[in-house]
């Protein structure tokens, strides 16, 4: 059955895609700054999570 949805239940979804979204980089920030830390690498957090949000951005803009 199709249903249709009024605008405060898609911005209730968008919001916990997000929240999720959210959610998952900073559990990938921990895994790699522990992972650096581990091998003795020195990088300021905020350069490790502009790379990988470079990385995320470039990969969902790439021509395919």
């Amino acid at each position: 059955l199709w249903r249709t949805w009024d605008k405060k239940e898609i911005a209730a979804e968008q919001l916990k895609l997000k929240d999720a979204a959210i959610d998952k980089k900073n559990e990938a920030l921990k895994i790699a700054q522990n992972y650096l830390d581990a091998h003795k690498v020195k990088i300021d957090l905020a350069t490790l999570d502009a790379a990988i949000e470079a990385a995320v951005f470039e990969n969902f803009n790439a021509v395919k």
